[in-house]
């Protein structure tokens, strides 16, 4: 399990402000790894999730979110798992066995 403290330092629309204007601060989004990227997104389509935002990060992984519009608190995020992304996930989990509990912002 991971936990991101997201912090957007622009006014600028997003999933993340449109979020808390609307809600307030907490809980926004669970993130769902997937190995079957484009076949998972037509299947959240297909049963009527709308889709409210894709990116690709500098590391060529895509993300979905969709708003779940069924009384969760949040929207759902479709992680694309690739070379790219596993690679980083194991970094940050390395490091974070690694943690002695000191230092607690950390940049991996």
């Amino acid at each position: 399990m991971m936990i991101e403290l997201i912090q957007q330092h622009d006014d600028q629309a997003s999933v993340y402000r449109e979020s808390f204007e609307k809600n307030g601060y907490g809980f926004h989004h669970w993130g769902i790894a997937s190995d079957r990227y484009d076949h998972d997104l037509a299947s959240y389509l297909d049963r009527g999730f709308e889709l409210v935002f894709t990116d690709e990060t500098p590391a060529a992984t895509r993300v979905a979110y969709f708003d779940a519009k069924r009384g969760w608190p949040g929207f759902i995020e479709l992680i694309e798992i690739n070379s790219a992304s596993e690679l980083r996930y194991s970094q940050m989990y390395a490091e974070a066995l690694l943690w002695d509990g000191k230092d607690a912002v950390r940049k991996v």
